[in-house]
């Protein structure tokens, strides 16, 4: 299917949108790969990407650049919460 949604895009003239791979989003072994709608089945195949995965298409792609460069100074800390 990548092949033909990258087409699709191409066809209409939005080969340089952005677009996004994750594979087991939110397990330990979770995989991505980002690119250009136009490169998605390479990018797969480089990035050895399969089935289970969610496909992001769009602007919202670069949202993940932005958010990785925000500062949570608590990430990753443990708490303890005492009364």
């Amino acid at each position: 299917k990548l092949a033909e949604i990258s087409t699709a895009y191409k066809m209409a003239g939005l080969g340089s949108t952005p677009a996004a791979i994750i594979q087991h989003a939110t397990l330990p072994y979770q995989k991505q790969g980002t690119c250009e709608i136009k490169d998605i089945q390479e990018m797969a195949l480089r990035e050895g990407l399969a089935y289970p995965a969610i496909i992001i298409i769009g602007d919202v792609v670069k949202a993940r650049e932005i958010v990785a460069a925000q500062h949570y100074p608590l990430h990753n800390k443990a708490l303890k919460i005492t009364a």
